[in-house]
């Protein structure tokens, strides 16, 4: 299915982080209203489902903060209801397990979860995007544990997989002054993979979900006075 319709109908993203050119509701709505019913819109969703993962992990560690752009709202949370299924497992469970072992268990889930859903569609956006975001986040993780002389396994998901592609730009992110610099030479370089993992056609679902992916970490970055900077760098440690 090609969305030669939508794809023109979006604004086009900056080619950095900036202010995106409308409200991020507005693209998702957009999108939804043409994915709604398709194959192609448990895709969507499943990247979307980055925002509902952060959310369970605030929940989990007790943080007052809920971000408004996952597709679960405070309320699935609270009656553990309608949630995604790698989510719902962590919520309903009770295992003893200490919170940083559960928040570790909250996003392998989520990366089984795209690496699954990729597999069953047929989506090299997902598959590839999953990948890079465990790496990063492996990546970072590695670095700030040595850093504090944590013990640097412990924080790692996938079995620390794909940490070393991406170890240089983490060492390049750590040279910048401050976390908020940090966190952008990061977040620059996700754009511009995402970019990369849209392939060769401009209007395929691959692009579509490079489109989102990209639109919402943009969006993050406007919500900034809600950040603590403090916590930018580690916020995947």
């Amino acid at each position: 299915m090609k969305y030669y319709r939508l794809m023109t109908a979006l604004p086009p993203l900056p080619d950095n982080v900036a202010p995106l050119p409308v409200p991020f509701r507005s693209i998702v709505e957009q999108v939804l209203e043409e994915t709604g019913g398709t194959s192609h819109e448990e895709l969507v969703l499943a990247v979307l489902f980055i925002v509902d993962t952060a959310n369970a992990q605030h929940i989990i560690l007790g943080h007052d903060s809920f971000d408004e752009r996952g597709v679960c709202s405070r309320e699935d949370f609270d009656t553990i209801f309608n949630l995604p299924p790698f989510i719902q497992e962590i919520m309903s469970s009770d295992d003893g397990s200490g919170h940083d072992q559960i928040v570790k268990n909250l996003w392998e889930g989520y990366f089984q979860y795209l690496l699954e859903t990729a597999s069953e569609k047929g989506s090299a956006f997902l598959r590839n995007f999953s990948e890079f975001e465990v790496g990063i986040r492996n990546a970072v993780a590695k670095q700030r544990a040595e850093t504090l002389g944590l013990d640097s396994e412990a924080a790692q998901v996938a079995s620390g997989e794909n940490a070393s592609l991406f170890h240089g730009l983490v060492m390049k992110a750590s040279e910048a002054e401050d976390p908020m610099k940090r966190e952008l030479v990061i977040d620059n370089e996700r754009l511009s993979l995402y970019r990369e993992l849209e392939g060769i056609d401009g209007f395929s679902i691959d692009a579509l979900l490079a489109y989102i992916a990209g639109a919402l970490l943009i969006d993050s970055w406007s919500r900034g006075t809600e950040t603590d900077p403090k916590n930018l760098l580690e916020v995947f440690a």
